[in-house]
């Protein structure tokens, strides 16, 4: 399964793949629709978007009176593209169902600061210096909300973009097997229970 189907001109759809690769999604240019990807980019000029699911398409150069919950006029900022990308495939990554009057189990999460490394469930996880940082920052403060603006400044970055996109980076590596990890506080941050 890829991350993203770009369906789009060739110049709006290299730029859209070389923002994939810098954000670590995987993608594939095409001129139809696959089925087997999380989400589609497609650009109006270049294709018919009416048949992808809505909730999972991003529409490029669509006009006001369309029915897309996310699009972007054309041109385009890459900031916007990125902030649209991290928010879909955050809540589209696999969640593990509760059953009722079951306690769920929670699971460990430890690093390994010689390899700079996470292991859950006996997966050992490479992971970058900043998400390094980052997970190291939600452990040493388990159980509390770690910010927005807290995250940016361990980082170096500007604006609690940049950290949403680590956070997705994160959530896509150590929550890959279904076992919900970091959790969203929506408008404060982040925390691991």
């Amino acid at each position: 399964m890829i991350d993203v189907n770009i369906l789009a001109t060739d110049n709006s759809a290299r730029l859209i793949a070389l923002e994939c690769e810098r954000m670590g999604l995987s993608y594939r240019i095409s001129k139809t629709a696959l089925p087997d990807a999380k989400l589609y980019i497609c650009d109006l000029e270049f294709g018919n978007a009416d048949s992808l699911p809505l909730e999972k398409t991003i529409a490029i150069g669509s006009q006001n009176g369309r029915n897309f919950p996310h699009s972007l006029g054309s041109p385009f900022l890459l900031s916007d593209l990125r902030q649209m990308l991290v928010e879909i495939l955050t809540n589209n990554l696999p969640q593990k169902s509760e059953a009722p009057k079951r306690q769920k189990k929670s699971v460990t999460v430890s690093l390994n600061e010689k390899d700079k490394s996470a292991k859950t469930r006996g997966n050992e996880i490479p992971l970058s210096p900043t998400e390094f940082k980052i997970l190291d920052l939600l452990l040493s403060r388990k159980g509390e909300v770690v910010t927005h603006g807290e995250i940016s400044t361990l980082i170096g970055g500007e604006s609690s973009n940049k950290s949403n996109v680590y956070i997705c980076f994160l959530r896509k590596k150590l929550e890959a097997h279904g076992d919900r990890i970091i959790y969203s506080i929506r408008g404060k941050g982040f925390m691991i229970k």
